[in-house]
């Protein structure tokens, strides 16, 4: 069990995509929080070149009552840059791409299921789950939906240990369907 605290909280540092970001605006105020979780802002990847993007990344943690991690809420929003046309299908393949690497860097192995259409609002977006997995054993569950608007490119990611996965997905679901990309 302190080995799945463990690999939460270094989940945490490997937050998604750097194709994948988010608005102050919309992250800040529009968006449903949960309540009880610890909101915070945290650094904008860059991309493998190096390259900064334009937008914000917003981290939420459910700790229990001792204090440790039980879950992870993580939205980005990506500012589209005029010109660039990103189409959602690549933009989660290399999302997906992505969690595995950071993961297999930290010596994990993460298995995605094929991702499925979905929508935010009247957007098309795309949802996957991935099993993260120590030794044979699953020690975390993550939840992504990825969506394009006119203006944003916006993930949402849910990650829990797998028997905590289900005590917090209604949390994710409501904060998911406030999701109103532009």
């Amino acid at each position: 069990m302190k080995v799945a605290f463990k690999l939460l909280t270094r989940w945490v540092s490997l937050l998604l995509p750097a194709a994948l970001l988010a608005s102050e605006a919309l992250a800040g105020s529009a968006v449903q929080w949960p309540h009880g979780w610890e909101r915070h802002s945290v650094p904008m990847p860059t991309s493998g070149s190096g390259e900064h993007f334009d937008g914000s990344n917003q981290l939420a943690l459910k700790m229990d009552r001792k204090g440790q991690l039980e879950a992870a809420l993580n939205l980005s929003i990506l500012k589209i840059k005029g010109g660039d046309m990103p189409n959602l299908d690549d933009q989660t393949t290399s999302m997906i791409a992505t969690i595995r690497d950071g993961y297999a860097a930290k010596g994990l192995q993460a298995a995605c299921d094929t991702s499925q259409r979905t929508t935010l609002g009247d957007i098309q977006a795309r949802q996957t789950r991935c099993h993260v997995r120590k030794d044979n054993t699953e020690v975390l569950t993550q939840e992504i939906v990825v969506a394009l608007g006119v203006h944003t490119a916006q993930s949402l990611s849910y990650t829990a240990q797998p028997e905590k996965f289900q005590i917090y997905k209604a949390e994710f679901a409501a904060m998911r369907d406030s999701l109103r990309p532009d």
